[in-house]
């Protein structure tokens, strides 16, 4: 495929994740403004803020560096067509997570805020399981993406979740919301020092030569 489509590619991924996270804060803003002119500040609404937080900005970064990764080394246009719908969708769960992450709402929406979580987290998990089993049939890769990895903080934290109402009774006790906002904030921070190794693989893959241009600069040597 011509570099021109690849780049292509690249830039339906950056304006299609960039436009669906912007949603996703806006309906944040939205639900925490409400709360703090009915409530004011409480320690569930700033757990339930920085929760919210760093989950999108892991997936936000994460899924913006693989489709740029996979728009560049991925040849096939159904299979990075597929990866770019699921991405959208997890960012579209991000939007209705955004507008649910109030104390109120998760104490009286039927499926709110954690349920919504678990399923974002359900959702990467089985994405990532079927995009190592594509690529290992294929013998094929996307970057240096940590698929096994994210698979891992997927489960850890779908656990972590778990444990936490079954510990404290409640999602919107106090103690388990800090637990939950101090376990996501260091996922972020692994999963952000993960990606050093999808960014230096684009950095690699930009600079290095097109076949087109290897070929071109060939046939220049052989004149």
């Amino acid at each position: 495929m011509n570099p021109q489509a690849l780049e292509r590619r690249a830039l339906v991924a950056e304006i299609g994740v960039v436009v669906l996270l912007g949603v996703a804060f806006g309906e944040m803003a939205r639900s925490v403004g409400q709360s703090l002119d009915e409530g004011g500040v409480t320690v569930g609404l700033v757990c339930l803020f920085l929760i919210f937080f760093t989950t999108s900005l892991r997936f936000g970064i994460g899924d913006h560096l693989y489709l740029n990764s996979a728009a560049r080394s991925e040849p096939s246009w159904p299979f990075w067509l597929s990866d770019f719908v699921v991405i959208a969708f997890e960012v579209v769960i991000l939007i209705f997570l955004g507008g649910s992450a109030t104390v109120e709402l998760v104490k009286t929406s039927k499926f709110g805020f954690f349920p919504l979580l678990i399923t974002l987290y359900a959702v990467d998990f089985a994405w990532v399981v079927f995009t190592m089993a594509r690529q290992a049939l294929a013998k094929a890769s996307s970057g240096e993406a940590p698929l096994l990895q994210w698979a891992v903080l997927d489960v850890a934290m779908v656990a972590c979740v778990l444990l936490a109402r079954w510990a404290f009774g409640s999602y919107t006790a106090n103690d388990a919301l800090v637990v939950l906002a101090i376990l996501a904030f260091g996922v972020f921070v692994v999963d952000v020092w993960l990606m050093r190794m999808l960014l230096q693989g684009q950095l690699v893959q930009r600079d290095r030569p097109t076949e087109a241009e290897s070929r071109r600069s060939e046939t220049r040597m052989r004149e």
